[in-house]
């Protein structure tokens, strides 16, 4: 199947009647048809599929990288909504998914700021939605002086 075929798949399994495993009789039906759909996906392309909504951070990249260490999968499709976070957290996911993979793709829908964008940048192949964002790659750092207030880096080079 072509890889620009991918995002009609994902959404052509949403739509479909599966059949739900016993072990996942407890989940809301709504659930139980989503997790049936990403298996779905998953054999078709012998992709892992991995899912990640929040802020990119050493702990997350330690887990992540330990739950695809053992991988039996050739590829690996990456669904990745974050407004950012620690850049070397995302460096290192990015590597270990190049490395560990024959092929990384990464599916942005909505907001991929920042440590997302330098994950995405280290794909193979980059799927974005018509709502996608990439955001810029601009590390923050924070004020000494100033509660809850960041200073670009580019801003502190510059003066």
């Amino acid at each position: 199947m072509p890889e620009e075929d991918l995002p009609e798949k994902i959404s052509e399994a949403l739509q479909e009647e599966t059949e739900i495993s016993p072990e996942q009789n407890h989940l809301p039906s709504s659930t139980q048809h989503f997790l049936k759909s990403f298996k779905d996906v998953s054999e078709a392309h012998d992709a892992d599929i991995l899912y990640f909504c929040g802020d990119i951070e050493k702990e997350y990249a330690d887990e992540l990288i330990a739950a695809c260490r053992d991988s039996q999968h050739s590829n690996v499709l990456f669904f990745l909504t974050t407004l950012g976070g620690d850049p070397d957290a995302a460096y290192r996911i990015a590597r270990f998914l190049q490395e560990t993979y024959e092929t990384f793709t990464i599916y942005i829908d909505t907001l991929c700021k920042s440590a997302g964008t330098l994950i995405t940048l280290g794909a193979d192949k980059i799927i974005m939605s018509d709502t996608a964002e990439l955001g810029p790659l601009d590390v923050q750092i924070m004020k000494t002086d100033e509660l809850n207030q960041r200073n670009s880096v580019l801003d502190l080079m510059i003066a």
